[in-house]
């Protein structure tokens, strides 16, 4: 019994035990959260750091663009100036629509231009992109070269440097968050690859699939506008097919009436076919 009483501890010491420890846990309570509180803190500022880091890059970006910009428009406006008032300058989009020619619209076309003769293309046929579900991604492409080529004289490496002063909106952030981040492709067909592969979205997909499967020459369709139109829808839906696929998906999806016209066989070329629609018609 005596052992027993020895080992009971007084209430009053009980309490006071348990106080002190409660208080204990309140102080390591307070100190973790001191500790929570000066993490979020550094994190916070590292991350605004961060934030005004890029804006500034960005904006510096976008500046450096637009002086590009301008000083490419400058430069057309200046060698447009610097023509001599007696040579032949005239205005062309860069893509021609097909038109049917006569002999002697023939025998003219062989006749060699004059060697003064300058093609200046008028500074709003610039090919431009945007980015949008509905733009034409591989056209963009092709139009950018041949325009750069035929103007600029630029080589598939100067093209690279210069691409972003064609890129417009969704499609120029896109190339600005690449040279932000240091990931800019290296060559041409690298930067093709990415290109596609970013804007040539499932939606444009199903768009063209869309496209393609109603393309069908209408009742007051000429030939000509036909070909330009299937041409253009053709070169993004089949990319991999060459001029004599063309072809016969351009009997299948034109009037059965130009068939009987033309009186023409599948083995047909495509000049053939429309000097045959052309004969058909002026004779």
């Amino acid at each position: 019994m005596a052992s027993s009483e020895e080992k009971k501890v007084p209430l009053n010491e009980a309490v006071r035990s348990a106080s002190e420890a409660m208080n204990r846990h309140d102080d390591d309570i307070r100190s973790l959260q001191k500790n929570v509180t000066s993490l979020q803190t550094q994190l916070q500022t590292s991350l605004d750091k961060l934030d005004k880091r890029l804006a500034n890059d960005l904006r510096t970006l976008r500046h450096e663009i637009a002086t590009i910009r301008q000083s490419l428009v400058q430069e057309g406006s200046q060698a447009n100036t610097s023509t001599p008032a007696t040579d032949d300058v005239s205005e062309q989009p860069t893509h021609q629509p097909f038109t049917f020619t006569t002999s002697d619209d023939a025998r003219a076309a062989l006749i060699p231009s004059a060697p003064n003769t300058i093609i200046v293309p008028p500074i709003s046929s610039f090919p431009t992109f945007s980015g949008k579900p509905t733009d034409r991604p591989r056209q963009f492409l092709l139009r950018v070269g041949k325009y750069t080529r035929t103007v600029n004289k630029w080589s598939t490496t100067t093209l690279l440097k210069g691409i972003s002063q064609f890129l417009k909106d969704s499609a120029l952030e896109w190339y600005c968050q690449l040279h932000v981040t240091n990931t800019l492709p290296t060559d041409w067909e690298q930067f093709v690859t990415r290109f596609l592969a970013q804007f040539h979205s499932p939606i444009r997909i199903a768009q063209q699939e869309h496209e393609w499967d109603e393309c069908k020459q209408t009742e007051n369709e000429t030939i000509n506008e036909f070909v330009v139109r299937l041409r253009s829808i053709w070169f993004e839906q089949k990319p991999d097919e060459i001029k004599s696929d063309f072809i016969k998906h351009l009997f299948c999806k034109m009037r059965p009436d130009m068939l009987t016209l033309m009186n023409a066989t599948r083995s047909a070329s495509l000049d053939f076919m429309r000097y045959s629609v052309f004969r058909e018609i002026h004779f």
